[in-house]
């Protein structure tokens, strides 16, 4: 700091008012500023005069003639002399007026805050100037008098997710910015490099947006502006960049009459984007929902054609079926009565008469099975809790005049409870084990073997099924009941022949049979949400598995 050497001489009032009317010193201001000291101080001389009032808000000794700028700096306070000295530095080299406040310790060790603010002013002659000015009494400063309050709240605007920032004065000079704020506008320097600085000049990227028009109407208006979601291209790493912010610009007046302007502003570009894209694909799904509902109506009509189809087929079904049982009896019966008008040894009309009445009783047992086929439903309405291990029981019964005669061994594991229609179960099984006793192996000898079955169940995950496995119903898990035997085997590339329909793997001769029971169990199984598959090899046996939904109710 550099030390000045200074006398003073005290004024009355009538020479405050000569002294300075002579020195652009407004007079108005002298009249209005009651409690006002007032100070003067020639540059050349670096003298300091002041009025009685100054000279006691200064706290300089009354008997004293003259002393030192250095006397008056011992008695501001440490931490505030840098500030005398700067508004010094600042009015002799710079011209620029000073505003400041700071605290002056008097002899009682009493402290008070003195405003002290002036400006430097040509002389009549303009060869010198003079530097002049007032000071006051004010209260003390709500930053020294509460200071935790203010480390509180400079934490909090610091924290704060929005950006605030104040500006000051009719140049919008930066005061404040917080770090969201540089963020906001993507600052690459340091804050401090930008404080206090007009703001259009800190941040030239964001000149020429329309924000000095609404900054100038908010200042003029004293009325605040806001904008939701404005779009903006900002110059973001020396490119382009589409942002859209939302903020408000509100005026604010200092306790010493100056005029500030908060600014609280937030970046709402993720915000915006996200929207547009969630209203793109709501655009997107409305589309696809009005697609989907004409598919569902074409989806619909579809269904009900193919009902009015399974219909007919049913009744077709039947008719075949119930109908024409009545001519292939009536075939049967001419047969029996043609046979005693046959010369004797007629091996030849023998022969032909039997194999009519075959073919009939044939044609007989298929229609009985295309009957037996139409009548499983398309799916069971309304299926109830069936316990296999009573529908096994069941089927063992009906079966055991084959079993016996086979010699057959069954192995039957715990099995567990599945929803269907109890008739349809018995006859699935029923099929699926008729099936393993038909299809026993016999050796070299012809010697046959004796079947061996069994029967076992778990539970599979949907995610666990093979892609081949399509159930009619989805469901978190299935029981799958196997079905095992020691048969004859069957080759795998026959597979999506053997649930056909009248479809058979084996000639009439070898094994008796109208090629329906895998149809109709197949059928069964789809009707209770379930599907079914076999895998096998010649000679190796076969294992039937069978899908059924696992449903808690």
């Amino acid at each position: 700091m550099q030390h000045f050497v200074a006398s003073f001489s005290c004024m009355n009032n009538d020479q405050r008012l000569d002294a300075f009317s002579g020195d652009r010193l407004d007079p108005t201001l002298a009249l209005q500023a009651a409690g006002l000291g007032v100070w003067r101080i020639n540059p050349l001389t670096e003298a300091l005069q002041t009025d009685p009032l100054g000279h006691q808000l200064l706290g300089l000794p009354g008997d004293a003639d003259s002393f030192t700028i250095q006397q008056l700096l011992e008695r501001i306070h440490p931490e505030d002399q840098r500030i005398l000295s700067e508004a010094w530095e600042s009015l002799l080299h710079r011209s620029e007026p000073v505003d400041e406040t700071f605290r002056i310790i008097h002899s009682s060790n009493q402290i008070k805050w003195i405003r002290w603010w002036g400006q430097r002013y040509f002389a009549k002659n303009e060869q010198h100037s003079i530097l002049t000015g007032l000071c006051q009494e004010v209260k003390p400063r709500v930053e020294h008098q509460n200071q935790p309050v203010d480390q509180w709240l400079s934490l909090f605007f610091e924290q704060a997710p929005l950006g605030i920032a104040l500006l000051e004065g009719p140049t919008h000079q930066l005061r404040f910015a917080n770090t969201p704020f540089q963020e906001l506008w993507k600052l690459s320097r340091p804050v401090e490099e930008v404080l206090n600085r007009p703001v259009f000049e800190a941040f030239p990227g964001i000149a020429g947006l329309g924000l000095e028009e609404l900054l100038e109407q908010v200042r003029t208006t004293h009325q605040p502006v806001s904008g939701q979601e404005q779009p903006a291209y900002f110059d973001r790493n020396g490119q382009l960049e589409l942002a859209y912010i939302s903020f408000v610009y509100a005026p604010l007046r200092g306790r010493l009459g100056q005029e500030y302007i908060v600014v609280v502003a937030t970046d709402v570009t993720e915000i915006v984007i996200s929207r547009q894209e969630i209203e793109s694909r709501r655009k997107e799904s409305q589309v696809m929902a009005e697609v989907l509902t004409r598919n569902n109506e074409q989806l619909s009509q579809a269904n009900i054609q193919l009902s009015r189809s399974n219909e007919l087929l049913q009744s077709f079904a039947y008719v075949a079926s119930h109908d024409l049982q009545e001519p292939l009896r009536k075939i049967q019966q001419f047969v029996d009565l043609l046979r005693p008008q046959l010369p004797d040894e007629n091996l030849v009309a023998e022969n032909y008469l039997n194999r009519v009445q075959a073919s009939a009783r044939r044609m007989s047992e298929l229609m009985q099975a295309l009957l037996e086929f139409s009548q499983v439903p398309s799916k069971v309405s309304t299926p109830k809790p069936v316990p296999l291990d009573e529908v096994l029981q069941e089927v063992v019964q009906l079966l055991e005049l084959g079993l016996k005669e086979s010699q057959a061994k069954l192995s039957i594991e715990p099995l567990p409870i599945v929803w269907g229609q109890r008739q349809l179960l018995i006859r699935l099984f029923q099929n699926l084990l008729s099936n393993a006793l038909k299809f026993s192996r016999v050796d070299r000898a012809g010697i046959a073997t004796i079947p061996h079955i069994q029967l076992t169940s778990t539970l599979v995950a949907a995610s666990d099924l093979s892609l081949k496995i399509h159930p009619a119903q989805k469901a978190h898990q299935y029981l799958r009941v196997d079905v095992i035997d020691n048969g004859i085997g069957f080759d795998p590339e026959y597979l999506s022949r053997m649930f056909q329909i009248f479809q058979r793997l084996h000639s009439k001769s070898a094994y008796s049979g109208n090629g329906i029971g895998l149809a109709i169990s197949e059928k069964i199984v789809t009707s209770m949400g379930g599907a079914i598959t076999a895998h096998s090899q010649p000679g190796q046996g076969a294992t039937f598995q069978v899908f059924f939904p696992y449903l808690q109710k």
